[in-house]
């Protein structure tokens, strides 16, 4: 296993002279940088307690699973984390991460376990567009963020972080956050009947299908796609026929 190495002044990296300050981007460099949740970063921090969320927040699992599904950073898919600096370059063509792959969010980062995750995403993407080591593409359907988190080791930089995110992921990101926990449960109870109509709708299309084919085939976390769909199935909603082995929705919930 390998560290990757990289040049400080890689040749991707455009020239911020001739760089555009959009109302997006203004509102990413706002969050990520200035009133990061990161601790010990900025003057201007703000907590993710100092904007109503629990000390309980990543532990729980829901807003992180929201914010990861939303991006749909599928795990070792899109989304690769190592414990050990040596397995990012491994890592790198497992999930085919590279400046020209941008049809899709990707996320390559090093966290020895220490922090969180996506606290320790944060801190990588304050990284990157604090130290200018990122560029955004106009591509032809997105605008796409391309970042780096780099470490000094030995004469050498390594990368500890490739990020490769649409616009609209960050500031989805951003406004779940600033908007608190009351408006995140709001969200989150109107994803829930959105996908149950998907499961609903997908029964009736396909009735012949298996549960994990529904569930896969909707844009959603498989667990969270699951967990749904045998809520359903407990509350009479959707019934398994076991004579023509297919699933179907009982007509009194249309």
């Amino acid at each position: 296993m390998k560290k990757i190495r990289v040049s400080f002044k890689a040749g991707w990296i455009d020239d911020k002279d001739k760089f555009d300050l959009s109302d997006d981007f203004i509102k990413i460099i706002k969050f990520f940088v200035w009133t990061t949740p990161c601790n010990g970063t900025s003057s201007s921090e703000k907590k993710m307690s100092t904007r109503g969320w629990n000390s309980n927040v990543w532990k729980d699992g829901k807003l992180k699973d929201y914010l990861v599904t939303s991006a749909d950073l599928q795990q070792n898919v899109y989304y690769a984390i190592a414990r050990k600096l040596d397995d990012m370059k491994s890592l790198e063509s497992k999930i085919n991460i590279s400046t020209k792959c941008r049809e899709h969010n990707r996320v390559l980062m090093y966290n020895n376990g220490k922090e969180n995750d996506l606290m320790q995403l944060f801190y990588y993407i304050r990284c990157a567009l604090a130290h200018g080591r990122f560029r955004i593409y106009n591509d032809e359907n997105d605008i796409t963020y391309v970042m780096e988190a780099t470490g000094k080791y030995r004469s050498d930089y390594i990368l500890k972080a490739r990020i490769i995110l649409k616009e609209k992921t960050l500031v989805d990101w951003v406004d779940t956050i600033i908007s608190g926990p009351d408006d995140f449960k709001r969200r989150i109870e109107e994803l829930k009947g959105t996908s149950s109509d998907l499961i609903k709708q997908v029964i009736r299309n396909k009735p012949g299908l298996s549960r994990d084919k529904i569930c896969k085939s909707l844009n959603i976390r498989i667990s969270e796609a699951r967990r749904i769909f045998n809520q359903l199935r407990d509350d009479g909603i959707i019934m398994y026929d076991s004579k023509f082995r297919s699933w179907y929705v009982v007509s009194n919930f249309g």
